[in-house]
């Protein structure tokens, strides 16, 4: 997601040219960023997965769920999707991720 010259003067953004190839009508999208250990960039990754549901709002999605992956082992690391999988591989298939998505935060239309 970049935002273009005029919708980041009113702090809006549009999707890459990837993610605008895929059509978004009537679609759900999962958001999942990396677990961060610091609490500004914690911060900045919220207020950009708000920027990029509401793009992906725009562009037609139904519904757009943010997933928030819990700290590793050691909280003070990064950790990824993968990360979490390999770190949870004794659950039967994805049953760990399944988990988190039931727990996932549903981002509103109403986004700014």
């Amino acid at each position: 997601m970049r935002p273009s010259e005029k919708e980041e003067k009113n702090g809006g953004h549009e999707l890459i040219p990837d993610l605008r190839k895929i059509t978004w009508h009537g679609r759900r999208a999962y958001i999942v960023f990396d677990y961060e250990p610091k609490e500004e960039t914690r911060e900045n990754v919220r207020k950009a997965t708000e920027r990029l549901a509401k793009a992906l709002y725009d562009a037609g999605a139904e519904a757009v769920r943010f997933v928030v992956l819990p700290p590793p082992e050691d909280p003070e690391n990064k950790q990824g999707v993968d990360d979490f999988l390999l770190a949870n591989s004794d659950y039967h298939d994805t049953e760990a991720f399944n988990e988190l998505l039931i727990t996932d935060l549903h981002l509103h239309r109403s986004i700014s």
